[in-house]
């Protein structure tokens, strides 16, 4: 990932640039803001297919600190995919398939 800047546009609405990242993170990031209810509004756009530069569009809820908010998503998508791993691990092996991780 390259780097992030963090934009206000007004009272609790931010746009957050991030180089270096595609829809995959977008998706990621947009899903657990709304999931933890850390944001009224959020979703992301690719301003272009060549670009390799994520925009995350993001009005926070009351008393809810942006940086903190990305933050909180993004430990909350690593857990999960800690979580996923694990159990898939767990399945391969109980299928007599060892993977070297």
């Amino acid at each position: 990932m390259g780097s992030v800047s963090v934009r206000r546009r007004g009272p609790r609405s931010y746009v957050v640039e991030v180089e270096g990242e595609d829809h995959t993170l977008g998706n990621l990031i947009v899903s657990k803001l709304l999931e933890l209810g850390l944001a009224e509004l959020a979703y992301y756009e690719m301003p272009h297919p060549l670009e390799d530069r994520l925009i995350i569009y993001v009005n926070t809820r009351e008393g809810v600190d942006i940086k903190e908010a990305l933050v909180k998503a993004a430990e909350e998508a690593l857990r999960e995919n800690e979580e996923f791993r694990k159990l898939l691990l767990q399945e391969l092996k109980k299928k007599g398939i060892e993977v070297d991780v």
